[in-house]
């Protein structure tokens, strides 16, 4: 199932006319498939930038909270 949705998703990305929200926890899986992370908190968003630079500022405040 997930090899089915990975290829669907891949091929919607392939046309420049679409915007594809992708909501997860999982830092790996949305720089899978995303340039721009936003991250937010309390229905706020705390960040905003390249998806890598998203991944590892919502890893920080993850961990700073425990």
């Amino acid at each position: 199932f997930r090899n089915k949705c990975q290829k669907k998703i891949n091929q919607l990305l392939q046309d420049e006319n679409i915007t594809l929200l992708f909501v997860t926890h999982q830092t790996a899986v949305a720089e899978e498939f995303c340039k721009r992370g936003i991250v937010m908190k309390e229905g706020k968003i705390i960040f905003d930038g390249a998806v890598h630079d998203a991944s590892e500022f919502y890893k920080k405040m993850y961990l700073i909270k425990k």
